[in-house]
């Protein structure tokens, strides 16, 4: 088999639609992340009051 001539996909510029998809995606994970987080001090007793002063 041939070597390919293009770059690792990781290396390769992204299109602007896949640029803002990307991004997107990555504020997707960190709204999830930190309602996680959250959550799980909810569940530990923290009051809304203290998370929010963590913030």
């Amino acid at each position: 088999m041939l070597p390919s001539h293009r770059k690792p996909i990781k290396e390769r510029a992204l299109s602007k639609s896949n640029q803002a998809r990307h991004v997107g995606k990555k504020n997707d994970m960190l709204r999830l992340l930190m309602l996680a987080k959250t959550l799980l001090l909810l569940q530990n007793g923290m009051t809304v009051v203290e998370i929010s002063l963590m913030l």
